[in-house]
């Protein structure tokens, strides 16, 4: 198998000490240059489409799981103390990382342990941190932040950087976000024993640590002044915390899995106001520019895909879509937690607007297993979640309407959901994000 090195092979020959010294990374084969008794861990970022590439920030146009990162930080610590004792930062992730099938899927990397990033040559408990995010020199650089020592705010990648051996790195590590509703990043950790000469060889796994949201519809209901159609939380949080995690590649949409179930959210915004999480701007999607009356539903007679969607995907004839990442959200008391509703230009709302549910049949499976974050650790929530009080949880994606792929040329196997007439839409549940719900509509009553 192709091995594939950080640094230039030229380089070392140069003899110019740089990170490369201290570790090798490749695919699958333990670098012969790493003699040593074997410190060795495999990275697993789970649910990669086989197919996908890695650009910045990447929009949800489908369930098809893509992740779209490009780095990947891991953290060594002494379970005693917590300090550091390794860093490894791993560049251009998509060059370095290949696909597994095996145990579940995704896309792996093996790092090997060399010279002065090596672990003490004897016995001794370690846990070690993972994250996968998005790095760009210029622009769609992560937007989430972290606190420094000094409690001063910095970006994400320049935390990173900064970490040294002998500092103090949290279990629980929380980010902050507050300029969108989310942003797709993976984490994990794996605690494990070095043999009596250090070495050890083991496999932690990352998982999505946001939640999705996508609407695909059609039928939309005409009003005067209709422009908007709006997805819309019940909650916000500018806070995502990375813990709780079980290191397992979640299959058969969480079955059996241990902590499937995590809310991870915080830092909650005030206010009593819904908050929108994606929006279709109907006006774009009409190549005159005009929402238009066809017998008390949106008219499709000069329905055209907004240019910004060439060559990323392609969305059935009169259909609408959006989509978007989301910090997860814990149910709130007894307010409804997602609503669809129409707006006019202005964002004022129109006279309509529906309940978007949970079936009974996932809120059976999630019962009694959903973890929060509360009072700065997580617990067992005993919160009786409803068919409309429910909490958003991390790597759940929650659909109005089906679509699989990111299909460029064609959209079989898309199925949008009419909203004329809908009373509730048949939870389709897949594996592939790795939690899937499909989310029933109730129509409230109009207001008169």
């Amino acid at each position: 198998m192709k091995r594939t090195y950080l640094i230039p092979f030229a380089l070392l020959m140069c003899g110019i000490l740089m990170w490369g010294l201290s570790s090798c990374v490749q695919s699958e084969q333990l670098n012969p240059e790493c003699e040593e008794p074997e410190q060795q861990f495999f990275l697993q970022l789970a649910d990669a489409d086989n197919g996908a590439d890695t650009r910045a920030g990447r929009p949800l146009y489908s369930s098809e799981p893509g992740q779209q990162i490009n780095r990947v930080m891991c953290v060594i610590c002494n379970k005693k103390n917590g300090t550091i004792v390794s860093l490894q930062q791993i560049a251009d992730w998509e060059e370095v990382s290949e696909i597994y099938t095996t145990g579940g899927h995704g896309r792996m990397a093996q790092v090997d342990l060399v010279r002065e990033n090596r672990l003490p040559a004897h016995q001794g408990t370690y846990i070690l941190y993972a994250i996968g995010y998005t790095y760009a020199e210029v622009g769609n650089q992560t937007l989430y932040t972290v606190k420094d020592a000094t409690g001063k705010e910095i970006g994400l990648y320049d935390y990173l950087t900064s970490l040294q051996k002998g500092q103090s790195f949290p279990a629980n590590f929380i980010l902050s976000l507050e300029n969108a509703s989310g942003e797709e990043i993976f984490a994990g950790s794996h605690e494990f024993t070095t043999d009596g000469e250090g070495g050890f060889k083991e496999t932690v796994i990352l998982n999505r640590q946001v939640a999705g949201a996508f609407v695909y519809v059609s039928d939309i209901p005409y009003f005067n002044g209709v422009a908007k159609l709006r997805l819309m939380a019940v909650a916000d949080n500018d806070g995502l915390v990375l813990g709780k995690f079980d290191n397992e590649d979640i299959l058969q949409n969480g079955q059996g899995a241990t902590n499937a179930y995590v809310m991870n959210g915080t830092n909650p915004k005030s206010g009593t106001d819904y908050v929108t999480l994606c929006e279709i701007d109907l006006v774009e999607w009409f190549n005159d520019g005009q929402v238009k009356n066809d017998g008390g539903i949106v008219s499709v007679e000069n329905w055209m895909q907004p240019q910004r969607y060439a060559g990323k995907a392609t969305f059935q004839t009169g259909a609408f879509y959006a989509g978007g990442f989301v910090i997860p959200f814990a149910a709130t008391d007894s307010r409804q937690s997602l609503k669809l509703g129409l707006f006019d230009a202005d964002g004022s709302p129109l006279n309509r607007e529906w309940k978007v549910n949970l079936s009974q049949s996932d809120l059976n499976r999630q019962a009694g297993k959903i973890w929060t974050w509360t009072n700065d650790q997580f617990i067992q929530s005993n919160f009786s979640e409803t068919k409309g009080c429910y909490s958003l949880l991390r790597n759940h994606l929650y659909c109005i309407g089906r679509r699989d792929k990111d299909n460029l040329t064609g959209t079989n196997g898309d199925e949008p959901q009419p909203l004329e007439g809908v009373s509730e839409l048949i939870i389709r549940v897949i594996a592939d994000w790795d939690i899937v719900y499909d989310m029933q509509l109730e129509p409230q009553p109009n207001q008169n």
